[in-house]
């Protein structure tokens, strides 16, 4: 049988900017606008982070888990109100994610091109499955904190495989030490992954600067917060406060895994698999996600469909992928890619098995890892539709399984049941509510009124509606107040047997 063996082209001039490359960040951008999707009941803490962005002072946006995140994003802010444009702080912290995002892809190509030596087509494929797994795409028009971290952790080691300097081993170690400043967890695989590729290179001083001047930046940035924020307690309990550990089954990891892959947000539309999951966790709400996945129709069901061609279509890649493996394709850089997948992985399964938001940040490292291993001997052997194809699906899959059922907002179970009191409540009214946090993170960004949750505050929320009560304000009772989901009844059942 005749094969075609295809060498890699020529590299991108590593440092050098082109218009090409201009061109398709611009574009990334615009794709990611464009799908910014109507219904926002997914994501659990975009409106928190923009309504602290928009109200809270200096100080109190100094969270030691994310210190530098939300002052960067007021920054932003300030600096766009400035120039007269007075944004919604939600949307331009979506636009920022955009930009990171699409920043962060063009990295990814050039680490492919210039250090890990792939050819063309294999690294656009590698941009192409991390720009359509669903939650790499998601969480790329969202106001969170994973799309800057993606950008500045594959930044710094596209620094440290590229530029053999002193200036840019100290630039690489400040860097690093900004990221871990922005989200904490950015620190798994900074310093416990990434000062080995020094070793691998033979850079024994840069195997102790980097991590030295990172860690340096992380103590005088905390330290300085510290002295700005004036916490209760030490400067140490301050360095290592925010850390929280939620338990959870690697079953249901691998899940949340595959699904921030190929979406699964349809299944809700389907009574015999909301069913499974409501007798299977019954202390979860899923009442907003059963929402929108049924006003998805009959495309839930065809998602049934196109989800079943995205596991077929990835099991074949996988068996050509292995057949046509071979040790000469690795490298020492692969190794990186591996202890990040890896540190990354143990400590989520430690401290967060189960919420899919923080897996998002494991696309990027396993999209380089497999790109790299398993599918670039496909493109050197010329054995591109396969993979190209993989692509087409999963992409027609996650608009039909995933986009779809949030593109509109009228899907959206938080904006229905809040649509009237952001036009009548007002400023020191009281909205009690036995909703989820997404939709008192709604409340508190959109409606001047405050929101008091009984769940967990009941005597709270009492002497609150008392007091607006007694100052001629209004109360307002959402209906779930009245229809009590069964998740509250469950997680919190004297809180409901006092609200009833």
């Amino acid at each position: 049988m005749h094969m075609t063996i295809r060498h890699p082209g020529p590299r991108t001039v590593a440092g050098r900017i082109t218009y090409k490359e201009i061109l398709v960040f611009a574009a990334l951008v615009l794709f990611f606008i464009v799908s910014l999707p109507g219904n926002r009941s997914e994501a659990d803490d975009g409106y928190h982070y923009a309504f602290q962005v928009k109200t809270q002072t200096w100080a109190q946006l100094m969270e030691p888990r994310f210190l530098l995140f939300l002052p960067i994003s007021r920054l932003c802010y300030n600096f766009l109100q400035l120039l007269g444009l007075h944004p919604d702080a939600y949307t331009m912290m979506c636009v920022l994610s955009a930009l990171c995002s699409a920043g962060a892809i063009m990295v990814c190509y050039r680490l492919m091109r210039n250090v890990l030596q792939l050819e063309k087509g294999a690294a656009l494929w590698g941009c192409a499955f991390l720009l359509f797994s669903y939650g790499y795409w998601r969480y790329s028009v969202e106001a969170e904190i994973y799309s800057i971290s993606n950008l500045l952790c594959v930044y710094v080691l596209y620094l440290i495989f590229t530029k053999d300097s002193p200036r840019m081993t100290l630039l690489a170690g400040f860097l690093a030490g900004l990221a871990v400043l922005i989200y904490k967890p950015n620190a798994m695989p900074l310093f416990f992954a990434f000062p080995f590729a020094y070793l691998i290179r033979r850079r024994w001083a840069g195997f102790f600067v980097y991590p030295l001047t990172g860690g340096v930046i992380i103590l005088l940035g905390y330290l300085m917060a510290y002295q700005y924020v004036k916490p209760e307690g030490s400067y140490l309990n301050f360095l290592a406060a925010g850390a929280s550990r939620s338990y959870g089954s690697p079953l249901v990891t691998l899940f949340v895994v595959l699904s921030n892959i190929a979406a699964t947000q349809f299944l809700y539309g389907i009574d015999a698999i909301e069913n499974f999951i409501r007798h299977k966790f019954p202390a979860n709400i899923i009442v907003e996600e059963v929402f929108a996945a049924n006003a998805n129709g009959i495309w839930s069901y065809i998602a049934v469909g196109t989800l079943g061609l995205v596991a077929l279509s990835m099991l074949l890649l996988l068996i050509s992928a292995i057949r046509h493996f071979s040790r000469q394709h690795l490298r020492k850089e692969h190794a990186i890619l591996l202890w990040w997948v890896i540190v990354y992985t143990l400590v989520l399964l430690f401290l967060d098995p189960n919420s899919p938001e923080p897996w998002t940040m494991l696309l990027l490292p396993i999209m380089l890892l497999v790109t790299c291993t398993l599918i670039a001997p496909l493109f050197t052997a010329g054995l591109t539709k396969l993979p190209w194809a993989v692509i087409i699906i999963l992409f027609v899959h996650n608009v039909i399984g995933g986009y779809k059922v949030i593109a509109r907002e009228d899907s959206d179970y938080i904006v229905n049941q809040c649509g009237w009191l952001k036009g009548h409540a007002q400023k020191g009214d009281l909205i009690i509510t036995l909703g989820s946090g997404s939709m008192i993170a709604y409340f508190a960004y959109h409606v001047p009124a405050e929101v008091c949750a009984p769940e967990k505050v009941f005597d709270l929320c009492v002497d609150k509606a008392q007091a607006a009560i007694a100052a001629g304000k209004k109360v307002y009772l959402t209906e779930n107040m009245l229809n009590r989901d069964d998740a509250i009844k469950f997680r919190h059942p004297e809180a409901v047997a006092k609200v009833a």
